[in-house]
């Protein structure tokens, strides 16, 4: 039976009575891993000593305990863990009479025990198979995600030698199995075969009245900042933090979408996993945010924060690239080892991540976001190089007060510099997008300043002081990522954090998805932003155009792709999602964009004054908003 890592679990008894000796087999195939431990089977009371409880955790680890009446058995895998992403045979033997208790695994003796002689095995009534039951845990955690037979319980012992014997029989007949289908996936460029777990299977969310329809989004459970864009061989793709176990955060892995226009966009499965079995892991606690670039050589190659909690700073930079280029879709990458770790006395020790890396006039410059010790606020630190592995350390990105500019954070996450170009496409400045991290109060915004880059020194020359905001939503579109297309445009993604309590997203499944990534451009010296144009060709019907004082007081915008033109001084329309309602309002004289609850009175979006001013001047107002279930922009 497959558990889904959040919300399956089944009931299972091994009777009341107290066994001199059992012997417990199951097979085990786990998709994803826990930071925690998570439940195979729970029937255990500490307080009573009674009961058994299996777990697997990172690296495919077993352990187990067992209730002896008045003692606790527990014992650990050690020669052998579980092989991740395959199917594996576990036996527990536990001997009363002698004294032991033996862990098999895949045909290996993995740990023997020993416990007093005569010992008795005392059972609870029930126990649970797919979770672990523990009071003092977060109930969101502990599921297991996976494949796990019924398992089968024997009153007698089965010597672990004869144990071994079987299971190297049955290893013999599986000949390395490794799970998953091959997945057929329509509407890129023919098709496209998927060879890994489907590790979303049994969640459907097409009947949510939340879930997005045309934003880029995962099939279900977490997913946070999309990040490491890039186009090759007419495929987008684009990767996100990804907990495949389930939907909070935890156990963080890149997923992968892939799409032909930025807008359709289809899941690819998971192309990087923290690190499980290598001796020497480089990235055991979490496969951080990144970026991509093609090489000079036309290569992709994806260069991500590694976490590794066994270290000191526990960040630094990584490179994958592609498994095999031929394959279409890029589907399976490989890890081709630790590219940069911070510098002594640069930064905040610990603050070093986000790579970013771009090619100008035929050079490697990476940013990499961090702090700044000298005046106590985030800044980024830059590589440079002619070769991607030999890039050398220039220094800080930006020279700037902290004290005159306190909204940047005191620590910069996913830097981005990308050029921007005026209407007729010739460049005019760069933009440098950062993440601003606000250790007191929490807020992260997504800022931006625009200037110039200057290559031979390494530094951006800022053209204002102060940074503007990317939307006055307030802490919404964050964590920012961009390419730039091959027809020259730069383009923009960014996450939509969610409004809903973190239950509310446990219950339903999901958590958060990206906003409509957007062209940025540049017009008398201000920033443009604007939907990519891809999204027109899905925007096929008109459904008003006219005078905001003429519409339809029950206009409604939700029940297929449509457009809205509204003209006037003063505009104010309500959305309807379901039972919800938003009201957005823009007025000419006051330069004033907000919106705000339906049946509230305060906006939830922000107005700093005049820093965020939409002052448009004599121009013609053209408002388009765009509706997707519970996404407003």
């Amino acid at each position: 039976m497959k558990y889904d890592g959040f919300s399956t679990s089944r009931q299972a008894c091994f009777g009341t009575a107290p066994v001199d000796n059992f012997t417990l087999s199951f097979l085990l195939t786990p998709y994803t891993y826990e930071s925690c431990y998570s439940g195979v089977l729970s029937g255990f009371s500490g307080e009573k000593r009674k009961g058994m409880e299996v777990m697997v955790g990172k690296g495919g680890r077993i352990l187990v305990r067992v209730g002896l009446g008045d003692g606790i058995l527990e014992l650990e895998s050690l020669r052998e863990h579980l092989l991740y992403q395959r199917e594996n045979q576990v036996s527990i033997g536990f001997w009363g009479d002698a004294g032991w208790c033996d862990l098999v695994i895949n045909g290996k003796l993995s740990m023997r025990k020993q416990f007093a002689r005569h010992g008795r095995f005392y059972p609870e009534e029930t126990c649970v198979l797919g979770r672990r039951e523990d009071p003092g845990s977060d109930p969101r955690k502990g599921f297991f995600h996976g494949e796990l037979s019924d398992p089968v319980f024997e009153e007698q012992y089965v010597p672990y030698d004869e144990v071994i014997r079987q299971q190297a029989q049955r290893l013999e007949l599986a000949a390395d199995r490794r799970i998953g289908d091959i997945k057929e996936a329509d509407g890129i460029t023919g098709k496209i075969g998927i060879d890994r777990v489907d590790l979303y299977e049994g969640v459907d969310l097409s009947k949510d009245p939340y879930h997005t329809a045309f934003h880029l989004c995962p099939p279900a459970k977490w997913m946070n900042e999309p990040h490491a864009p890039f186009c090759f061989d007419g495929l987008y793709h684009i990767f996100y933090q990804a907990n495949p176990h389930g939907p909070i955060w935890d156990n963080i892995c890149w997923g992968h979408l892939i799409s032909r226009d930025m807008v359709d966009w289809q899941y690819a499965g998971i192309a990087l996993n923290p690190d499980s079995e290598r001796e020497n892991p480089i990235d055991p606690d979490g496969i951080w945010s990144g970026s991509a670039c093609i090489s000079r050589e036309g290569i992709p190659l994806l260069f991500y924060t590694a976490g590794n909690n066994g270290l000191l700073p526990n960040q630094s930079v990584a490179l994958a690239m592609p498994a095999d280029l031929q394959e279409k879709g890029l589907l399976h990458w490989k890890k081709m080892g630790v590219l940069q770790r911070q510098p002594e006395d640069v930064g905040f020790l610990g603050e070093f991540r986000d790579p970013f890396v771009f090619i100008r006039n035929g050079r490697y410059y990476m940013l990499v976001g961090c702090g700044d010790r000298q005046n106590g606020g985030g800044n980024a630190c830059v590589f440079a190089g002619n070769d991607i592995r030999t890039m050398e350390y220039q220094g800080l990105l930006v020279d700037y007060s902290y004290e005159k500019c306190p909204e940047v954070g005191h620590v910069w996450e996913l830097p981005v510099l990308l050029p921007l170009s005026d209407e007729t496409g010739v460049k005019q400045c760069d933009i440098l997008l950062l993440c601003t991290c606000q250790v007191e109060t929490g807020r992260v915004e997504t800022a931006y300043f625009l200037g110039d880059f200057d290559e031979k020194t390494c530094k951006f020359i800022r053209r204002r002081e102060l940074p503007g905001f990317l939307d006055l939503g307030g802490c919404v579109f964050t964590g920012p990522s961009g390419l730039v297309t091959e027809d020259k445009r730069s383009i923009l993604f960014t996450i939509a954090q969610g409004r809903r309590a973190p239950e509310e997203e446990f219950r339903s499944g999901w958590a958060h998805n990206g906003g409509m990534p957007v062209e940025l451009s540049v017009k008398q010296g201000e920033l443009r932003i604007r939907p990519i144009r891809e999204l027109e060709r899905y925007c096929t019907r008109v459904i008003y155009e006219g005078r905001g004082s003429e519409m339809p007081p029950d206009l409604r915008l939700l029940e297929h792709a449509v457009e809205l033109t509204v003209k006037g001084d003063v505009l104010e329309l309500l959305l309807e999602a379901g039972t919800e309602g938003t009201i957005v309002r823009y007025c000419r004289e006051d330069g004033v964009f907000s919106a705000r609850k339906q049946g509230e009175a305060r906006p939830f979006s922000v107005f700093r004054g005049d820093a965020d001013r939409v002052d448009i001047g004599d121009e013609q107002i053209s408002v388009k908003i765009l509706v997707d279930h519970s996404l407003v922009e």
